[in-house]
């Protein structure tokens, strides 16, 4: 022992044996000997001022990652951000490179944290990496300038007083503190599965690297799926060559029997009910999350086969196959980490949006549940898709929906019912405030989609609305809404089908059998084969007796169980 302390770094001189000098004392003695190092004095200083300028912020603005505590969130925060700039001390070819940029980088985060309510993760990183010039010459201003070119004096100052002080410290003192740092955050990380490394300057890092694995990932499954576009061809009467317009709207988190269309006593739908859609009131998911059951609704998949997404493409391809200009705009994100099996990767919903010629993604940070965002942001891309001269367009509009916080996803003037729901938890809710809410952000939908279907009245076109899954809104003590569950209200999801008069007149049995199967049990397996089955297009892949526009076959199962288990 005594021959240990002569060569620890915790030790400069010989002590007293270790029955004399109790395990307190040697730790009290080990943290004065970390607090006199010139290196890690100038490095807890600056992690600290990181933290507190840039995370600190964060946190009092947004809830902490997965559960975990205001105070285990800063506490690992500054762990981090420490670590990491006392691992660029053991570097001193990189030191001085990468400590300014990344304060530089810190800078231009904070900017957008305070000035647009836009934190840093995969989806912002991706938004960096795939711009180009003239989109960052429209960010650029005066004041984010200043708030990098900030971030880079005090990065390239700390970089150059480290430096001048790296002689005075211990290399192998500072081994040992961030071995202990690092263990002490694998064990919180194992304990209470709360603590992740999102935020900058090490959120830059891992979030970048989280993005290219889910390009890397994307891009393998857009080579290696089979293209079901394979000899796809038109029915007689739908191959014209004047224009023809399918817009294909991904819900979140609608429910039917909050709708007033579908028997609900609260006027939630004037819009839907005024331009006289088909409604689907009893439709079964494929999965009651986003990151399965959109992928799925959009293939062959269902709710037994979860992998059909990842080995085949969607209906996005056969409708490119048959000359349809193709955009895809979105209100979620492109990429969601998450802790999914390899197999189950979120790729597969940002590889079906990839089929389509044009893609954009207007939520910076891909989060719902943080921040005002209303679905009609995506009114004018459509106008857009739709002013194209190509005379056959297909357009994908993935929304936000009636998504927790419910009352983020509607204006104020659409609160026709209160009080609403305003915690950060919907437990923290009486029921009918969380009810209000929800039902406030049906109403918005309602107007949303009414708008939709305004800028197709006078075309020759077909509308579908399919959402993804349902919500609990405190039934039998169930929130909201997660994989696996078997909770009735989070299986089911609202469906609409509307037509155009032009489009009526050149097919007129389209409506009545879309009436005729309104009342049946049907399942998100209907959705693939009736859009391009109601769109006019023949397909070997295409089963007729799946379509709405034919005399369905219902589905056989009510409520069965999801083969896919995985555990958050």
């Amino acid at each position: 022992m005594s021959a240990f302390r002569r060569l620890s770094p915790f030790s400069s001189k010989p002590k007293a044996s270790s029955a004399q000098v109790s395990l307190p004392a040697q730790l009290a003695a080990i943290a004065k000997r970390c607090a006199q190092d010139p290196v890690i004095r100038a490095t807890l200083v600056l992690a600290t001022l990181v933290t507190l300028a840039l995370n600190l912020p964060f946190y009092l603005e947004f809830k902490p990652h997965r559960g975990g505590t205001f105070v285990g969130a800063i506490v690992a925060s500054w762990v981090s951000t420490f670590c990491f700039f006392l691992l660029l001390t053991m570097y001193r070819g990189l030191l001085f490179f990468v400590l300014p940029v990344a304060l530089a980088a810190c800078g231009a985060a904070l900017y957008f944290l305070h000035e647009l309510g836009v934190y840093v993760n995969e989806n912002t990183l991706g938004l960096v990496y795939e711009t180009n010039f003239a989109e960052v010459e429209g960010l650029l201003s005066a004041k984010l300038v200043s708030y990098a070119v900030l971030g880079l004096v005090l990065g390239g100052g700390a970089a150059w007083w480290i430096r001048r002080v790296l002689a005075q410290s211990q290399t192998v003192l500072r081994i040992a503190l961030l071995g202990l740092l690092f263990l002490g955050h694998f064990l919180a990380a194992i304990s209470t599965r709360a603590v992740e490394v999102y935020d900058p300057p090490l959120g830059l890092f891992t979030n970048s690297y989280v993005y290219f694995r889910e390009t890397n990932r994307t891009a393998a499954l857009l080579k290696s799926r089979l293209d079901v576009s394979e000899g796809a061809s038109f029915a007689p009467g739908y191959d014209v060559p004047e224009e023809y317009i399918v817009v294909f709207v991904i819900g979140e988190t609608m429910r039917p029997d909050h709708l007033h269309i579908n028997g609900y006593p609260r006027p939630t739908t004037p819009e839907l009910e005024r331009y006289g859609v088909v409604s689907f009131p009893d439709v079964l998911v494929c999965a009651t999350n986003t990151r399965f059951a959109v992928p799925c609704l959009l293939t062959r998949g269902t709710r037994g086969d979860l992998r059909r997404p990842y080995v085949e493409t969607s209906l996005v391809s056969v409708f490119r196959r048959m000359g349809f200009e193709s955009s895809w705009v979105s209100l979620q994100g492109k990429f969601w980490e998450a802790i999914v099996p390899d197999e189950y990767t979120v790729a597969a919903a940002a590889a079906i949006a990839g089929e389509a010629e044009f893609v954009t993604y207007l939520n910076a940070t891909g989060d719902l549940s943080r921040g005002k965002i209303l679905d009609t942001d995506l009114i004018r891309p459509l106008e857009d898709a739709l002013s194209t001269s190509a005379p056959r367009k297909l357009v994908v509009l993935h929304t936000a929906g009636a998504h927790f916080h419910y009352a983020s996803h509607y204006p104020e003037r659409h609160e026709h019912y209160l009080p609403v729901c305003r915690a950060k938890s919907p437990r923290d809710c009486p029921l009918p405030d969380l009810n209000n809410a929800y039902d406030n952000a049906m109403h918005f939908q309602d107007e949303f989609l009414g708008s939709v279907i305004k800028r197709l009245e006078n075309r020759r076109a077909l509308f579908f609305y399919v959402a993804d899954h349902g919500e609990s809104l405190g039934e039998n003590g169930q929130y909201l809404h997660h994989l696996g569950s078997n909770e009735p209200e989070q299986n089911r999801a609202a469906v609409f089908v509307w037509a155009s008069e032009s489009f009526r007149a050149r097919h007129p049995d389209a409506l009545p059998m879309l009436q005729r199967n309104k009342d049946k049990k049907l399942s998100h397996d209907h959705v693939f084969h009736s859009v391009l089955d109601c769109a006019g297009i023949r397909l070997p892949h295409i089963d007729p007796s799946m379509s709405l526009c034919r005399d369905a076959r219902p589905r056989t199962e009510d409520l069965p169980p999801s083969r896919l288990s995985i555990a958050f």
